[in-house]
């Protein structure tokens, strides 16, 4: 497909680097603090500065820790700052064969996901000419969730797996459910509930018939 696109365009794809850890982290402060410029512009603060200076003097806590908890609640769950180099999006061994992507047999959509992540599983797969960047877009688009925050993506003939963080709310998931890839409503859940799947009931159907 890049060879497709640079005859078409005349023009070379040159290979991009991801940013660093650190790269990211200064940007993400940066924005961060633009934030708090922002909102000390244009916003009315006047109830919020009687309410913070009536706990300062209640509780004598300092200024500037009262505003360290008030970020921290504003962040919620979600980290500000990345501790490891942005997660690839694809695996290492993955091969491409005719712009299809083909996995290892001994890959397991039950494999246990990386320490913070869960593994979910999602009722799109190769069949529906998808790739993780179309899973990525949907999942951060509708969730709301950074694309550093999504993990290992595995696609597969009829449905596809894919690493989220530890305790997504549920009504996201009820919301991630119903949204579509590829003309497919993905049917978001986790793979520890999942029941046989379609690839083992068609193996075990033939070894019947046989």
């Amino acid at each position: 497909m890049l060879r497709a696109i640079e005859k078409a365009t005349n023009q070379k794809i040159e290979l991009m680097e991801l940013p660093s850890t650190e790269m990211i982290n200064d940007k993400r402060i940066a924005r961060f603090q633009q934030r708090i410029t922002d909102t000390l512009a244009v916003e009315e603060l006047g109830l919020f500065y009687q309410i913070i200076e009536q706990y300062r003097q209640e509780h004598n806590v300092p200024a500037i820790e009262i505003a360290a908890a008030l970020a921290k609640i504003v962040q919620g769950d979600t980290p500000l700052l990345l501790t490891n180099q942005p997660r690839k999006m694809f695996d290492e061994n993955e091969e491409t064969h005719r712009g299809e992507k083909k996995y290892s047999k001994h890959d397991k959509e039950r494999r246990k996901a990386e320490e913070g992540m869960e593994r979910y599983r999602i009722e799109v797969g190769n069949r529906h000419k998808i790739n993780p960047g179309n899973i990525v877009g949907a999942i951060a688009n509708e969730a709301g969730i950074d694309s550093d925050f999504i993990g290992k993506i595995k696609i597969y003939d009829h449905y596809s797996t894919v690493d989220l963080p530890k305790g997504i709310p549920h009504d996201i998931l009820r919301h991630l459910k119903n949204i579509r890839i590829g003309g497919q409503k993905i049917n978001i859940s986790k793979t520890i509930d999942l029941p046989e799947s379609n690839d083992r009931k068609k193996k075990r159907k033939t070894r019947k018939k046989r």
